[in-house]
């Protein structure tokens, strides 16, 4: 099981305190900076939270789990049929539990919790769901103290044990110490709020964003970090009122004179994002320009985070539509519970303060219904259904009544059915049994009470009430059904000899009541003519208000009659000759039609016939029928189905008022029925209402790591999360990556998780993508975020000196900076006077020589003091005579610093070194802002000694090259020759002189003509070859790749790059150089681009082509071709391809599949339909035919990583992960039902097994009925009695418990446990662990275990090293793998198997026979000694009988899905990701499946059919 799994993993070691960027364990959840047990969990010795003490050998006290010492606790007895109280020291009544608190689920139904989110009042009598005044939430999170009576959190709101790092404790209370601030979570203190999770400081704590309310701090300071606010002069607003600026960005101006504001430049508009300004060509994908801004056309796009506008957020790197329902982002916001199933940013308290976030929906409390997006309570007795739509009298079919008759519940989970299949119970009648439907039933001879609580062995008429017994004689009624007769106490199809009694309903022995035989019927005859109202009785006038019927019966109303004039009878026509009509409303008999009515003769049955009618047809008919005078009906009368009257309620024709005029359902929803209780319209069977509308009821297929959960799938754990665009498949949450284990874990070092989140990369190798804002994974976008100036990463904003174009940072050009290549950071321009950055940074001006300086400026461009002893302030505003205390001298210029990391260096006194002058061999480390050794020189900071290599003369630290040689560029540990020279031999220790007009090549190991420098340039003075030029006093080597020139010797149309320096022809201005020519040429033909791939930066074109190419276009600039994003063409696999977008087909157009044809056919690039017929099933979220695992297929092949054939499973097989896999091989107990899911064998004693969360984990057998076993895969279940009637203490065996080893029995739950509680099992004994033999207490399992990381022996005599072959540690013990039984103290493969890489496997030309599990030859080969051999074929007409028993045995045998990879042939799929290329023989399924990263959906490893309603399911399918 799982969570024994889990408890007995986590003894063995401590649960560290974690970080806020951790993850808990199970059961834990994150407060102020540590890991705390959830709500009405108990604390272990170990700190693992388990949900009760008892199932782990310990007692609870209070909210701690301990070892048992001494008399039990109230909590650890039992109250019977009450509860124990709220404060855990009486029994109650359940009732008195109080207010949101009710009995607990399992291991608690036997004591009062809270729910809700409710805690347990600091009187311990009631739930409240916040504590009161000067209290707060306990550190367990399950009552409210005082404030006094512990520390109180950083929040306010909680009891901690400890501050957080940087928080004092000041009298009780944890606060941010000086310099430090309390997070936006409110769980830490930091230093800067920026760094730590991108918020913003205002008022001295970090915000999410910078409010508008008390206390007003609406706008973003000039250093992007603090909350201001006003944006005083000479400060400016940005053009959308969020920040402050030093100047305005590109194609902005300024406005106002106290208050300056930054607006769009004529001619310009404000972007969608509203953060830059733009040209009207610029606003973006179906966007426009209109009164200076940028908008959306049309009502149904949506803006789109940079790029322009879309209907459909998923198609922007998968953002979400935020919750105002007004453009994309990358993530739901703060206020947001998160997004819906259709990627939606929803907030379930803005829709009802009843609703919760579950499984990416809002869900109403279970007791509630969802209408117009409201939690609505059901009233007048009605109930939910199951899917929490609508309210009911009943539950409908395949809906059963929950256990406290409050709801309707899909299934019983669990629980079990009652007598009468309608309604979940805890447990059966103690007189009835559970059959194999897991239904309450009765044994034969006696019969279901009527009300379905118990089994009756007497008559039914004996019962109490009595009752009616059934026709079919097995159980007992209130009344019999419509269409059958009560006779003598049972329920008859007909009276027989009886007479029919005049209720119509019961047969007689003798008429009663007055009345008299008349062939077998009792009738009323003589003066007493007419039946009574009740039907008991013979009387001689019918009561008041009442009418005869027939002329002998009566009645309250007349049925499919009409009321006579005199208010007395019910007649059948209304005699015309006596004066007679049918009134407006067809009900009664009149005299007079009434006004503005006249009567219409018609002639029915050849009987003439006054029907009442409007004299005018647009007249309609008063609701009491008397009158026509009405044109509409308002108030509470609508306009009847027939258009011709009012009347007072549309429930009488099973229709609903809509505006006044009756409707049926199915004319406003051809699948909408009346529901005759509610009087609404409602879906019918099958259907379910999405947003008014009635949709069929459909079932997802879930993808890889995700589950379905009635209807739709979820992730199987919170680990996981919904891919992008997709509701069926998930990935790893951010931050995390898919290991081989098949967890969700963290990168080590400085990696991050990839783009697909399935591997680890460095952090600046994203590739196609950018570095998440908090640094912790690759994103595909930035969204709202901007991209960093080198492209690698998002961030919050821009640097003080770089402005946002098109979402990229760029240096700010109008405020005077140009990018430097070698810093790789913005810079004053050195050709301008205004080579100097101000104080502030953000902008570039001239030197101010009245504080002391000149105009000269140091590499940074930063002002240089006039005098050269002064040093420039640390704010860089004037020059001083020497830096203030606490302030560092700068390693490369005269001026101060408050921060010695800030230039990448180290404090040394009160001056800043590099790192290299404390040694040589060291650098500095931005990441964690310390000097680290170099890799060539290990070692700790400072202590780092090179490694030197070649043609040093062996002193260590620093190294030093031998004569003529130096260092190679770069390096001060690997020498090359002198400068001119080259190394003729490499065993050479001197170097030489090329001769006769040759030169040393660029790594100086030959000479090559001077035309031959390749790769590389020659030198401008023409005597050596350079790998970059810019060793060439920073040359550039030209476009012919030959010499290195000076940048403006490059050429007409070209540019510079770095690493190497080089000359290109510049593609982005459509610039390229031809083969043979020696210039680059312009493409100037219409339509024709550079022939680079797309990655302008890196790519030189070669000729000038036209982008026909299926799917490209040119760009907007002529330079390259891109993909037709509005053909809705995306780059392939291949990046020089363009194929269609998700959901779209074809080669030359792209056409959206849908409708009809939802899905795309890889092969012939077009829309088509999934094949049901193969197993198939449609995912028409992302358009994609899946096997349908709920049908019983897995994928038999794969095309281009999608399902190409599916084969069904067979036997007792059920798909895993895609896998055929033996139920009987997945848990002990598990049996195939119908080849979709394993289920609990409960004919043989099995019961289910679920987790804390009521996932289904497994079977066990059934102690609650003393059966043991179950140990393993195929062990059975035995009825411990007799001689030996009590189960052991791991409940895996019967036995008598043997008072000689230490054992006594638990009587109350017939268990054998160790007499002394200080002592453990081993073996059959109870004894000291003894730390010799390596053992240790195993707290959970009651027995003594191998230290870790030893394992007892296949035999578990003795704890060993490592297991032997073919056998596998599994928690602390060796099992044999599949295929292998224990021999000994080893494992050995079982017959006709063989020893292969350590795995027992069928040999070449073998196969595993389904049934006997053996190998066996495949089809054509036979058995010859212990090898296959391939039957040679007989003439034609001999023995044809045999070839065709070999042809059958095949066929049987490839319906198993096996993996076979001999030479080149494949069939199936290698699950289990083992090489097989070169080995040729057959790999058993069960082997191939289960391998350390497979597990058969067992513990850790979740499988495709294990969700949280599976056992519901399994019980459902059963009973139906």
């Amino acid at each position: 099981m799982l969570f024994t799994f889990l408890v007995q993993y986590s003894l063995q070691k401590e649960i560290p305190q974690v970080s806020e960027h951790q993850q808990c364990q199970q059961n834990q959840h994150f407060v102020d900076d540590k890991c705390v047990c959830v709500q009405n969990s108990f604390k272990m010795p170990n700190s693992l939270c388990v949900f009760s003490c008892e199932s782990m050998g310990l007692i609870q006290r209070g909210t701690d789990c301990v070892p048992s010492s001494g008399p039990k606790t109230l909590s650890a007895l039992s109250c019977g049929d009450k509860l124990i109280n709220l404060a855990g020291d009486t029994c109650v009544d359940p009732s008195a539990c109080g207010a949101k608190a009710k009995s607990g689920r399992p291991p608690f139904q036997d004591r009062c919790m809270c729910f809700d989110f409710h805690f347990i009042s600091s009187s311990k009598s009631e739930c409240v769901l916040a504590c009161g005044v000067n209290e707060v939430v306990s550190a367990d999170n399950t009552s409210c103290v005082s404030k006094a009576s512990c520390i109180v959190s950083l929040s306010g709101k909680q009891c901690v044990t400890a501050c957080p790092t940087n928080a004092i404790n000041n009298a009780g209370i944890c606060e941010c110490a000086a310099s430090y601030y309390k997070s936006v979570n409110e769980s830490a203190c930091v230093k800067d709020c920026m760094v730590y999770d991108g918020s913003y400081l205002s008022a001295g704590v970090c915000v999410s964003s910078c409010p508008f309310v008390s206390p007003a701090l609406p706008f973003i300071d000039t250093d992007g970090k603090t909350c201001v606010a006003d944006c005083a002069s000479p400060k400016l607003f940005s053009v959308d009122r969020t920040r402050c600026l030093t100047v305005c960005g590109s194609n902005q101006v300024s406005i106002g004179t106290t208050s300056l504001q930054c607006k769009c430049d004529s001619s310009f508009f404000l972007s969608l994002n509203k953060s830059i300004c733009v040209t009207s060509t610029q606003c973006g994908l179906n966007a426009s320009a209109s009164s200076s801004l940028c908008t959306c056309a049309g009502v149904n796009n949506l803006v789109m985070n940079k790029t322009g506008c879309t209907s459909d957020c998923s198609l922007d790197f998968g953002a979400f539509l935020n919750f105002e329902g007004t453009g994309c982002i990358e993530n739901c916001s703060l206020n947001s519970n998160g997004p819906n199933a259709n990627r939606r940013c929803v907030n379930c308290n803005s829709l009802d303060p009843q609703a919760s976030f579950v499984n990416g929906t809002c869900r109403c409390p279970v007791d509630y219904i969802k209408q117009l997006g409201k939690c609505v309570q059901c009233t007048g007795g009605l109930i939910p259904n199951a899917i929490q739509e609508k309210c009911v009298s009943k539950c409908e079919d395949g809906e059963y009544l929950s256990v406290d008759g409050k709801i309707c519940v899909q299934n019983c989970g669990e629980l079990n059915l009652d007598l009468g299949g309608t309604q979940c119970v805890q447990t059966c009648p103690n007189n009835a049994k559970v059959n194999s439907k897991f239904q309450c039933e009765c044994a034969a001879g006696q019969k279901i009470s009527a009300d379905n609580t118990t089994c009756v062995s007497t008559a039914c008429l004996a019962t109490t009430p009595p009752s009616l017994l059934s026709l079919d004689l097995k159980r007992c009624l209130s009344k019999c059904p419509a269409g059958q007769l009560t006779k003598d106490g049972e329920c008859v199809a007909t009276c027989g000899a009886y007479f029919l009694a005049m209720n119509g309903s019961s047969c007689l022995a003798s008429c009663e009541g007055g009345s008299v035989q008349s062939g077998t019927d009792c009738v009323c005859q003589g003066t007493n003519k007419y039946v009574s109202l009740d039907k008991l009785t013979c009387v001689d006038t019918c009561k008041p208000d009442s009418y005869i019927s027939q002329g002998k019966f009566c009645v309250n109303k007349c049925d499919s009659s009409y009321i006579s004039f005199d208010n007395t009878t019910c007649e059948t026509i209304c005699d015309k000759s006596l004066g007679y009509a049918v009134n407006l409303n067809k009900t009664a008999c009149v005299k007079s039609c009434g006004t503005n009515a006249m009567a219409n003769t018609v002639v029915v049955n050849s009987v003439p016939i006054d029907f009442c009618q409007c004299q005018n047809g647009n007249m309609l008919i008063k609701s009491d029928g008397t009158r026509c005078d009405l044109t509409t009906c308002t108030g509470s009368e609508s306009l009847n189905l027939e258009g011709k009257g009012c009347i007072k309620s549309c429930s009488t024709q099973n229709a609903v008022s809509v505006s006044n005029v009756c409707r049926l359902c199915s004319s406003i929803d051809p699948n909408k029925i009346f529901n005759t209780s509610t009087q609404v319209c409602e879906c019918k069977n099958g259907y379910e209402d999405i947003s008014e509308v009635c949709q069929l009821i459909t079932f997802q297929t879930c993808g890889i790591n995700a589950v379905r959960y009635r209807r739709i799938c979820q992730c199987v754990n919170d680990m996981f999360e919904f891919v992008p665009g997709s509701s069926t498949d998930c990935r790893c949450i951010a931050g995390f990556y898919k290991s081989a284990d098949q967890v969700c874990s963290k990168c080590s070092g400085t990696q991050v998780p990839d783009l697909a989140r399935t591997s680890c990369v460095a952090n600046d190798k994203c590739f196609t993508g950018y570095l998440s804002f908090n640094g912790e994974y690759c994103v595909p976008s930035c969204g709202s975020k901007v991209i960093d100036l080198l492209g690698l990463r998002c961030n919050n904003v821009c640097n003080i000196n770089e402005k946002i174009l098109n979402g990229r940072c760029i240096c700010n050009d109008t405020a005077g900076f140009t990018f430097d290549n070698t810093p790789k950071t913005c810079v004053c321009s050195k050709i301008s006077k205004f080579n100097f950055i101000n104080a502030a940074g953000d902008f570039c001006t001239e030197c101010d020589t009245t504080n002391g300086f000149n105009t000269a400026t140091d590499y940074k461009g930063n002002c240089l003091c006039a005098s050269a002893s002064n040093f420039v302030s640390a704010d860089k505003t004037q020059c001083i005579s020497e830096c203030a205390v606490g302030q560092y001298i700068s390693a490369f210029t005269k001026s101060c610093l408050t921060d010695c990391t800030s230039e990448n260096t180290m404090a040394v006194g009160s001056e800043c070194k590099e790192c290299k002058t404390q040694n040589l061999y060291s650098s500095f480390d931005t990441t964690t802002k310390t000097c680290v050794c170099t890799a060539d020189a290990p070692g700790t900071f400072p202590s780092c000694t090179p490694t030197c290599g070649q043609f040093t003369t062996g002193q260590v630290n620093p190294c030093v090259c031998s004569a003529g040689f130096t260092f190679v560029t770069g390096s001060l540990t690997t020498c090359w020759c002198d400068t001119g020279k080259y190394l003729k031999n490499p065993t050479d220790t001197t170097c030489s002189s090329c001769v006769g007009g040759i030169v040393p090549n660029h790594d100086r190991t030959k000479c090559v003509q001077k035309t031959s420098c390749t790769p590389g340039w020659l030198n401008s003075a023409s005597t050596w070859c350079l790998a970059d030029c810019v060793d060439d006093l920073a040359r550039y080597g030209d476009i012919q790749i030959s010499t290195c020139v000076s940048p403006s010797n490059c050429g007409i149309g070209t540019k510079t790059l770095t690493n190497p320096n080089r000359c290109v022809c510049d593609a982005s201005q459509s610039f390229v150089l031809k083969a043979g020519q020696t210039t680059c040429t312009k493409c100037a033909q219409t339509g024709q681009v550079p022939n680079v791939d797309g990655t302008v930066y890196t790519n030189i074109g070669t000729d000038c082509i036209y982008c026909d190419k299926p799917g490209f276009i040119p760009n907007t600039d002529n330079s390259l071709c891109v993909c037709d994003f509005a053909g809705h063409f995306i780059v392939g696999t291949d990046p020089t391809t363009c194929v269609c977008a998700a959901r779209y087909a074809g080669k030359t157009s792209c056409q959206f599949c849908e409708g009809k044809t939802p899905f795309i056919d890889e092969q012939e690039f077009r829309c088509t339909e999934c094949d049901v017929s193969a197993g198939f099933v449609s995912d028409s979220k992302n358009g994609v035919c899946f096997c349908n695992f709920n049908q019983g297929y897995v994928t038999a092949t794969f095309e281009d990583g999608k399902p190409k054939t599916c084969v069904k499973c067979t036997g007792n097989l059920v798909p895993v992960d895609d896998v055929c896999s033996d139920c009987s091989l997945l848990g002990p107990g598990q049996i195939s039902f119908q080849n979709t899911i394993c289920v609990c064998d409960k004919i043989n004693n099995f019961v289910d097994v679920f987790d804390a969360n009521k996932k289904w984990i497994g079977c066990r057998c059934d102690w609650d009925k003393n059966y043991a076993g179950g140990a393993s895969s195929g062990s059975a279940c035995a009825l411990c009695e007799g001689a030996t009637p009590f189960r052991a203490l791991d409940n895996f065996s019967c036995r008598a418990c043997d008072q000689y080893s230490g054992f006594s029995p638990d009587l109350v739950d017939s268990k054998c446990v160790c007499a002394n509680p200080a002592q453990f099992i081993f073996g059959s004994r109870c004894v000291d662990c003894d730390t010799s033999l390596s053992l240790k207490p195993d707290f959970v399992n009651g027995k003594c275990k191998c230290v870790e990381p030893k394992a007892f022996d296949v035999k578990g005599l003795l704890c060993v090293d490592k297991c032997t072959d073919v056998s596998t540690n599994i928690d602390g013990y060796c099992k044999c793998s599949v295929n292998a039984t224990a021999s000994d103290l080893a494992c050995v493969c079982n017959a006709t198997y063989t020893l292969v890489d350590s795995t027992c496997v069928c040999t070449e030309n073998q196969e595993v026979n389904p049934d006997t599990k053996a190998c066996q030859c495949v089809a054509g080969y036979t058995l010859k000694g212990p090898v296959c051999t391939q039957i040679v074929k007989a003439p034609i007409g001999i023995i044809a009988g045999v070839v065709a028993a070999v042809v059958i045995i095949g066929a049987v045998a490839s319906i198993i899905l096996v993996l076979i990879k001999k030479g080149k042939i494949h069939v199936g799929k290698n699950k289990s990701g083992i090489q097989m290329e070169n080995k040729k023989y057959v790999r058993d399924p069960k082997v191939a499946t289960k391998s350390k990263n497979q597990n058969y959906g067992r513990k850790d490893k979740p499988s495709n059919n294990r969700g949280k309603d599976v056992s519901g399911f399994r019980k459902q399918m059963a009973i139906k």
